[in-house]
């Protein structure tokens, strides 16, 4: 039985740690997200697997060391690797001025201030620089670094993400 309200992603389950069964998870954004968790809703290729209380969690080498309830030892622990974690909207931390979860501008339409309309946000892909957003629009595949110089508003009272790209960005690469 699924959760009522919609799920988001907020982790994956990476290793397990020690003999009790505690769980090592690598967080997406940012690790409060996990480490302030009640419950965790754990997910495997989209179908629910359990949700679990969290008994514990702390910060550990750059991912959260966590213990879930009804999570005993190596072999139940190992059982859930991979498994992906999900929280509801309402128990992720909010975030600084300008900016937004993933889960919050999928799919959001892209405005450039001199082109117009370029398309609907419909990935991202992380570099080591910074994230890049892809767009798909009239123009094919837009990259748009996503850095404030070109970002300027996230999601606007309209409910677009605005950006101001540098000439030739929109159409490089594609026969417009």
């Amino acid at each position: 039985m699924s959760p009522a309200e919609p799920m988001y992603p907020a982790g994956v389950l990476v290793t397990v740690h020690g003999l009790k069964g505690d769980l090592v998870a690598r967080f997406e954004d940012i690790a409060d997200n996990l480490l302030n968790a009640q419950v965790l809703h754990l997910y495997r290729d989209g179908v629910l697997l359990k949700s679990c209380r969290v008994l514990r969690a702390a910060s550990h080498k750059g991912a959260v060391l966590m213990h879930l309830e009804g999570v005993e030892g190596r072999d139940q622990a190992r059982a859930l690797l991979g498994a992906e974690v999900r929280l509801p909207a309402k128990d992720f931390v909010a975030l600084g001025r300008g900016r937004r979860y993933w889960f919050e501008i999928e799919g959001v339409r892209v405005i450039d201030r001199h082109l117009g309309d370029i398309g609907v946000l419909t990935g991202r892909m992380q570099t080591p620089a910074h994230e890049i957003y892809v767009v798909e629009g009239d123009a094919g595949e837009v990259l748009i670094p996503a850095v404030p110089q070109l970002v300027i508003e996230t999601l606007a009272d309209d409910g677009c993400m605005h950006v101001d790209l540098p000439e030739g960005l929109v159409g490089l690469g594609n026969e417009v």
